[in-house]
C-alpha cells in the first residue's frame, strides 16, 4: 500500500476521514497510514482539520481530539 491508494481512498469517499477509517478501507496498518499520511501532508497532497473532543464524541463516539484528511483538489 502506498500513498496512491490513500489519495484514491480519500477522493472516493469525497469527505474528511479518520486515519483509523482509511487503514480500514484500504487494508493496511494504522501505523503505516500514518507515515504515509506525513508525507501527503508534508507535500500539501492532502489537507488535515482537527476535530474537537465533543465533535469527535457526536460524529465517532469516541472522548478525544481527532484528526480528519481529505483530499486536496
Amino acid at each position: 500500500m502506498g500513498q496512491q491508494e490513500v489519495i484514491d481512498c480519500l477522493k472516493k469517499n469525497n469527505r474528511p476521514m479518520s486515519r483509523t477509517e482509511i487503514a480500514e478501507e484500504i487494508g493496511c496498518g494504522k501505523c503505516r497510514v500514518s507515515v504515509i499520511l506525513n508525507v501527503l501532508l508534508k507535500f500539501s497532497e492532502i489537507s488535515i482539520t482537527e476535530i474537537d473532543r465533543v465533535r469527535a464524541m457526536e460524529m465517532f463516539g469516541v472522548k478525544r481530539r481527532m484528526r480528519l484528511y481529505c483530499s486536496v483538489d
